[in-house]
């Protein structure tokens, strides 16, 4: 159920990506490894993704929007796609919450390794714009303030938010 929550399938990863990353959950989930501890490396990954298995998380989808939507359905429960056009008219989520969480993965990039098969992901510069205010989005936690994102990657501050203890959408998700 994991490797179909994830998409761990080979219409978005190459055959060998599909194997190294399931091998790699496999392994985490038998071997005990705490679900915080599996997430945040997943969203922390950097490096080739056939060298670091959970890099595959980044492959599978490259748009900031997409990104957000994946990380806050996967893994808070929360449903966000209706606030990219429009605040949602039932739901706590606004636009500005919407890309306040997309600026979060505006910096995850990634190229072609030595092996043309395999994709290095690492953390770049990148911005994502508020279509109705027109000024780039600032990294802000769903339902909490801005993000303290200096000395640090978007990719992590994000990560320790999301999995820290009182969180309570990650720990009910």
């Amino acid at each position: 159920a994991w490797a179909e929550v994830l998409r761990i399938e080979s219409d978005q990863l190459e055959v060998k990506g599909v194997h190294v990353f399931t091998r790699w959950l496999r392994e985490a989930l038998r071997d005990g490894v705490p679900m915080d501890e599996i997430v945040r490396s997943m969203l922390t990954a950097t490096g080739g993704a056939y060298a670091v298995p959970e890099a595959n998380y980044w492959v599978t989808a490259t748009s900031p929007k997409v990104l957000a939507e994946n990380a806050a359905q996967t893994f808070l429960g929360i449903r966000l796609q209706c606030a990219q056009c429009h605040n949602h008219p039932f739901e706590r989520w606004r636009m500005d919450d919407y890309y306040g969480f997309a600026s979060f993965f505006t910096g995850v990039k990634r190229k072609r390794g030595e092996d043309p098969t395999d994709m290095i992901v690492y953390d770049g510069g990148g911005e994502i714009q508020h279509p109705v205010t027109k000024q780039n989005a600032v990294p802000t936690y769903l339902g909490g303030g801005p993000a303290e994102v200096k000395g640090t990657t978007r990719r992590k501050a994000m990560a320790e938010w999301l999995t820290k203890p009182g969180n309570p959408w990650f720990a009910r998700n």
